[in-house]
């Protein structure tokens, strides 16, 4: 969950986002649902607070996370809910990093990105397996019911306390 437009982590998953150059980009997009149910984005603004979902290993790794930032919770976790009766339409999309020897994908459900890889990979071949692997775990992943604290990370927040951070 983030604060606002201006939260460093917010920020921070941005730039990662805009480098994999998902489309859309230049934006925080808000997931809004559309009469078919899949996302499309529109900014988030000011003290907005919004929050992106993360998919997880069973080892609670993060191997993906989601491309759109949501407004609330219950809004990411029923869309994932719908994300999950569409894995065998969506499309992945492969690309290489800006520094040589980084590679890395993203997922497209009827040309909307939906999730992003969480990191880069140094060979072709391990992006291509990391992003497969992602789409077969999401298929079969257990949503949360309730956000989640993230054990041990923490960030500032606005009133200049520190609190950690919530994992959707």
């Amino acid at each position: 969950m983030f604060r606002s437009d201006q939260d460093p982590t917010l920020l921070a998953w941005r730039r990662f986002r805009d480098q994999i150059d998902v489309p859309a980009r230049g934006t925080a997009p808000v997931v809004e649902r559309n009469v078919r149910g899949i996302s499309r984005a529109s900014s988030v603004v000011g003290d907005s607070e919004c929050g992106v979902w993360r998919l997880l290993a069973s080892n609670n790794r993060e191997v993906a996370r989601s491309a759109r930032a949501y407004r609330s919770f219950i809004g990411a976790r029923d869309h994932v809910h719908r994300l999950q009766d569409l894995v065998d339409e969506m499309v992945v999309v492969t690309l290489t990093g800006r520094a040589t020897g980084t590679y890395g994908w993203f997922v497209q459900l009827h040309g909307i990105a939906i999730l992003t890889c969480s990191r880069w990979y140094p060979a072709a071949s391990s992006s291509v397996e990391a992003s497969l692997g992602s789409l077969a775990l999401l298929r079969i992943a257990v949503v949360a019911e309730e956000s989640r604290r993230l054990p041990g990370a923490r960030r500032h927040v606005g009133t200049g306390t520190r609190e950690r951070g919530v994992a959707w």
